[in-house]
């Protein structure tokens, strides 16, 4: 079994993120960034949770080793692939990019995922997409070391512990540092949130079938979403519970049994990591034509352009998935060796 389901979040994630970075262009006066959009990225961190709680579960782990060198083949080779990319770029063309500074702290902090703060006063990278690679190196990095407990409870107690102190203390403390304001961010709690989805579904995914109350929880992430456009809450509340929502909706509106799912949905989430690190090479060139061709573009042609925008953005990042993460992920994985531990549970989700 599959869970299309998932798949399809993941690609819709991915979509959001580029719609939301193609809206921030500064040609287009007459719609602005949409704040809302930026959500995808919760989704993401959600998500990551359930994957990893659900494809470790049944197994046995001596060393977190183990498990963090499949998180490293995953992610490294690509992100450091996008970065080496973004130097060149500030380097040879520096009046591309909104920010081409760099110093040496900053390029060693940015391959090694170390939280330090960037010259426009921000906690993330070089390369600044970055930022919530920083939150996941870590999410594997603590995760890796609760898959020593010998149960799954223990696992879910050790992990949950350490989150809710975490951001407990940065709560009360307000660390200075960036290692101490990332790593006690109530977003980690998105991780959490998603672990114990897994635990839950893992737990009841025999009768973890009910399309109403789906859609229910669906309604209710679309309402809270919209809230943020009258109140102003926390990112966790206002981004981070309608992820959840959405996640559980979608485990909830598919059949355990189904065998089929929307193609494009699947494509989109194997390929969404490429996708979201591979996007602003593509929006780039995409909007300095448009600002060459259109000198004062009305509404419609503005909008005709973050359509025009997101699907360039989403090609760019599918081709890079086929072209260099893949066979970039399958030598790392070489190089790295491959749990032999495999079970049933990793081909519930195809690829993370």
């Amino acid at each position: 079994m599959q869970i299309s389901g998932i798949q399809i979040l993941r690609g819709i994630a991915a979509v959001l993120i580029v719609t939301y970075h193609a809206t921030a262009h500064p040609m287009l006066t007459s719609i602005g960034q949409i704040g809302i959009l930026q959500a995808g990225v919760d989704l993401f961190f959600v998500i990551s949770g359930f994957v990893m709680w659900i494809t470790t579960e049944n197994r046995n782990y001596q060393t977190a080793w183990q498990f963090w060198r499949l998180r490293i083949a995953r992610v490294v080779p690509l992100y450091w692939a996008a970065t080496l990319a973004y130097m060149a770029v500030a380097i040879l063309l520096p009046s591309q990019l909104f920010s081409a500074a760099m110093s040496p702290w900053a390029v060693f902090s940015s391959f090694l995922f170390i939280p330090s703060w960037h010259l426009n006063g921000e906690i993330v990278p070089i390369y600044t997409l970055g930022w919530t690679l920083n939150y996941e190196m870590y999410f594997y990095f603590v995760f890796g070391l609760c898959l020593l407990a010998k149960t799954r409870s223990a696992r879910l107690v050790s992990f949950a512990t350490f989150v809710i102190v975490s951001v407990a203390f940065g709560t009360v403390t307000d660390p200075a540092t960036a290692i101490g304001k990332l790593y006690t961010n109530p977003i980690i709690i998105e991780f959490l949130a998603g672990v114990t989805i897994g635990a839950l579904f893992i737990r009841f995914r025999p009768s973890f079938y009910s399309p109403a109350v789906g859609i229910v929880l669906l309604l209710l992430a679309i309402a809270v979403l919209g809230s943020t456009t009258i109140i102003s809450l926390p990112r966790v509340i206002c981004y981070g519970l309608p992820a959840v929502f959405s996640v559980m909706a979608a485990l909830l509106i598919e059949r355990p049994s189904r065998k089929h799912s929307l193609k494009i949905g699947a494509l989109l989430g194997d390929a969404s990591y490429s996708i979201y690190l591979a996007h602003p090479f593509v929006l780039r060139p995409f909007f300095l034509a448009a600002t060459v061709l259109l000198a004062a573009p009305t509404t419609g042609i503005q909008l005709t352009l973050v359509a025009g925008a997101t699907t360039t953005g989403v090609l760019g990042g599918l081709a890079c998935h086929y072209l260099v993460e893949t066979p970039l992920t399958s030598t790392a994985r070489r190089l790295l060796g491959r749990n032999d531990t495999t079970t049933a549970t990793d081909h519930l989700i195809r690829r993370r």
